[in-house]
């Protein structure tokens, strides 16, 4: 062939993504060969829409392989607390930081102190007192 398109390989780099918005081309993909934009053009967190309990995160558009975990901050309200710990509805808007931002400890963490001994029964009370977690010894 004579013309460029006819000899030559056209690399991805070549390519303008026809939704730039909502599409980029990664950095490994920018040497490889690509005939049409699909097989150069990903989406990008730009392009994804958070489900139910997360939350936007603008600073991550550019990202690639979008996902709520990729592009999102997750909210309490869709947070697991860990075994012992109990959600903590009043913080369902919040941004998970770690379990401390979205839960509170049970009377299971409690160690009662002298005078006391584990009441089992308020095992999955919110608590960390004695007095909430405890019962009193004849002691």
């Amino acid at each position: 062939g004579d013309t460029v398109e006819e000899c030559c390989a056209m690399t991805c780099q070549m390519w303008n993504c026809s939704d730039p918005d909502n599409y980029a081309i990664p950095d490994a993909k920018l040497n490889k060969i690509g005939r049409r934009e699909e097989e150069c053009c990903e989406p990008i967190c730009r392009s994804h829409t958070c489900e139910d309990g997360w939350l936007k995160d603008v600073t991550r558009d550019a990202l690639f392989k979008p996902s709520n975990k990729q592009c999102c901050h997750q909210l309490c309200g869709s947070y697991i607390c860990p075994d012992k710990w109990a959600k903590d509805t009043s913080r369902a808007d919040l941004v998970v930081v770690d379990h401390t931002t979205c839960c509170q400890p049970t009377c299971e963490l409690h160690e009662c102190g002298k005078d006391y001994v584990k009441d089992e029964s308020k095992a999955k009370k919110v608590d960390s007192t004695d007095e909430g977690c405890c019962a009193k010894t004849c002691a």
